[in-house]
C-alpha cells in the first residue's frame, strides 16, 4: 500500500507542478543570451545523459547568472564554448535571488510544463501495473463482487 501511496502522492505532485507552469506562461519571458561553459556526458542505464552549463546574460547586460544550465541542445557537443544562444526563463523558474537555474531556447520556453505532464500521468499507471502484477487489482475486484453480491 505504501508503493501505491507513493505512486499517486508523486504523481499528484507533478500534476500541480504542471498546472503551475502551464499557468505561468502568461508570464513574460526575460530574454538574454546564453554561453556555454561545460558540456559534460555520463553514460547510465538510460544511456547517454548530457548536460550543458554556462552563462546567461539578460539582453540589457544588467542581469548576469553564472553555472545555468541549457534546455535545448538536442545534438551530442553542445553550444562549443563561446557560441552565443538566444535563451530565456520566466520568474517563475527563478531561484530566491531572482536568478533562473535553466534556461531554455525558443522553442522550448512553452513546453517546460509538458514533461511534468506526461509523468503525472505516467505514476499512476505504473501503480496500476504494479496492483496487477502483485494481484492486488484481482483481490480488490473479488471484493467488489462480494459486496454486490450481499
Amino acid at each position: 500500500m505504501t508503493v501505491y501511496t507513493l505512486l499517486l502522492a508523486a504523481g499528484v505532485f507533478l500534476a500541480l507542478t504542471a498546472v503551475q507552469e502551464h499557468a505561468a506562461l502568461d508570464e513574460p519571458v526575460h530574454w538574454g543570451t546564453y554561453r556555454e561553459t561545460l558540456w559534460e556526458c555520463t553514460v547510465g542505464r538510460e544511456g547517454r545523459t548530457c548536460t550543458s552549463t554556462g552563462t546567461w546574460t539578460s539582453d540589457d547586460g544588467g542581469t548576469v547568472a553564472h553555472d545555468v544550465e541549457f534546455d535545448g541542445f538536442d545534438d551530442d557537443d553542445g553550444a562549443h564554448p563561446g557560441d552565443a544562444v538566444r535563451a530565456g526563463y520566466r520568474t517563475f523558474d527563478a531561484d530566491d535571488d531572482g536568478l533562473p537555474a535553466t534556461v531554455w531556447d525558443e522553442e522550448g520556453i512553452d513546453q517546460t510544463w509538458i514533461p511534468p505532464a506526461v509523468l503525472a500521468l505516467g505514476f499512476p499507471a505504473f501503480a496500476v501495473v504494479l496492483a496487477g502484477q502483485w494481484g492486488d487489482l484481482q483481490r480488490l475486484a473479488e471484493r467488489w463482487r462480494r459486496r454486490s453480491h450481499r
